[in-house]
């Protein structure tokens, strides 16, 4: 089986150890799983500064990554239109090679706005796994285009019952997944609360700061703060003179998995209606409970009382009747305190609860077979 897949050409794959994309990190896993196996031929649209295994083709019309380019990754609105040309670039040669016939189908994780009005110029089948939230845009395109061999995959059930909701025709869900043997497990865990991703106020960056403070509990956040991000932040910034928050700006893959398996909590108080949250299962694959907002997938990711809280996000806004009643920030605290008050065991059991859970439903062998299986599906369809 022939297969192409695309998703950018600003990053190369793997990722640098300190940038997050999870789309592009998702992409390569299911690659790299999917090249191990010599039934699938795997042909990779990326930039050219990618490092792939032997048994995986790649297509760049040789270029490096658009970051790499430019040599900065805070690209002014005027460079992210270039961007946006560039990564046409390869979606052009793709489709040029898709329709001589080289590939069996396509799979594409591309930003839906950059490639949606070149996906009618492709005529083999194309599996879209939707990365980014559903819009009313979404549902504007999908009303004035027909697509045929058009398979869709929604990462989650909520994203599913939005895109459904819009008459946007799913084919399946299928959960993003973790390497869960990358997760180093530790049954005990720390004393910190955790947040960890790209410090940006959608995240939940300055809830978790109130939770730290009100709760008294030290607080690291890990992750990146961008040019284009400061000025939205400079209130949350300025509050960190606290000895209990620690600002850890940059910090490799193998140190982020670090802080997941050595914290008490990870906390996840998203302002957005996240369509999945790979952090929320890295947290759980190395035996950290998780404690966040009801908003998004998040309800469906945590096993309420048994991996973590999910707290309601105001009282005018009640998504469940969940174990904590009280809602916002006092609905945070209050799930931080019970798991802090918790008996060493109980806890334990708590943290032995997440990895479980992670390696029943969220690993990248799960996903993988889950998309092998749409591949056969949407092939013998077209037969």
């Amino acid at each position: 089986m022939k297969i192409a897949f695309i998703n950018t050409n600003r990053e190369p794959y793997p990722l640098p150890s300190n940038i997050i994309n999870g789309g592009l990190w998702i992409t390569g896993k299911i690659i790299e799983d999917l090249s191990k196996n010599k039934e699938f031929d795997i042909t990779f649209f990326t930039a050219n500064d990618s490092v792939l295994s032997k048994t995986i083709k790649m297509e760049s019309l040789g270029l490096p990554s658009f970051y790499k380019m430019i040599g900065n990754r805070d690209v002014t609105p005027s460079e992210n239109a270039i961007a946006i040309f560039y990564e046409q670039l390869l979606i052009k040669e793709m489709i040029k090679q898709s329709n001589q016939r080289l590939f069996d189908c396509v799979h594409i994780h591309n930003n839906f706005f950059i490639i949606s009005n070149f996906l009618s110029y492709i005529s083999i089948p194309i599996v879209y796994t939707l990365h980014d939230p559903i819009t009313p845009y979404h549902e504007l395109f999908f009303k004035s285009n027909s697509l045929k061999l058009f398979y869709p995959i929604a990462i989650s059930k909520y994203q599913r019952k939005i895109a459904e909701k819009m008459n946007i025709p799913i084919y399946e869900t299928i959960y993003n997944g973790v390497d869960i043997e990358n997760f180093e497990f530790n049954e005990s865990g720390g004393d910190n609360l955790l947040f960890i991703g790209r410090i940006i106020k959608k995240k939940g960056v300055e809830e978790a700061l109130k939770t730290s403070l009100l709760t008294n509990y030290p607080l690291n956040i890990v992750g990146s703060i961008r040019e284009y991000d400061k000025d939205n932040i400079a209130s949350f910034l300025s509050k960190i003179n606290n000895k209990n928050i620690k600002i850890i700006k940059t910090a490799s893959r193998t140190e982020a998995i670090k802080y997941y398996s050595t914290s008490k909590i990870t906390l996840a108080p998203i302002l957005w209606e996240e369509p999945f949250g790979l952090i929320t299962v890295e947290s759980m694959a190395a035996g950290t409970p998780v404690v966040g907002y009801a908003r998004g997938a998040l309800p469906e990711i945590i096993k309420d009382g048994e991996t973590g809280f999910i707290v309601n996000p105001s009282d005018d806004d009640i998504r469940g009747n969940f174990i904590i009643k009280k809602t916002g920030i006092e609905g945070l605290c209050e799930a931080v305190e019970r798991i802090y008050s918790m008996p060493e065991d109980q806890y334990r059991k708590m943290r032995k609860a997440c990895r479980e859970h992670v390696e029943k439903n969220f690993t990248v062998e799960k996903m993988v077979d889950a998309y092998e299986k749409v591949y056969e599906q949407i092939l013998s369809i077209k037969k």
